[in-house]
């Protein structure tokens, strides 16, 4: 297993620490997926409270991608196998509210 980092652009999410995502593991959901916005991550939860810890003590990377994505061309095995990941989302800001508001933007099927 490797160091993945995920650049994140989901702001009001609580693992985003200086734009990228500081959660020990993700997922991402879109079993389905042909497209971008048809996946999510499903790592999502609002709020700074995560961010405000890392910021203390540094770290901006993840350890894993578990990816239901099974259409991606970097999933292999329920695993994205790329080294840098970016998850976007279709709200501004504090407007975030859900998982269903946010895609892994590195999806190709």
């Amino acid at each position: 297993m490797f160091t993945q980092k995920i650049g994140c652009s989901v702001t009001d999410c609580s693992y985003n620490n200086a734009s990228y995502c500081i959660a020990g593991q993700i997922k991402v959901g879109g079993a389905n997926a042909h497209a971008p916005d048809s996946t999510n991550c499903e790592s999502f939860t609002k709020g700074n409270f995560m961010s405000s810890i890392t910021n203390a003590v540094g770290g901006n990377s993840v350890t894993s991608i578990d990816c239901d994505a099974t259409t991606c061309q970097h999933n292999f095995k329920h695993m994205c196998n790329l080294s840098n990941v970016q998850v976007n989302s279709s709200c501004q800001g504090s407007e975030c509210a859900a998982v269903a508001q946010t895609f892994c933007a590195s999806f190709v099927e």
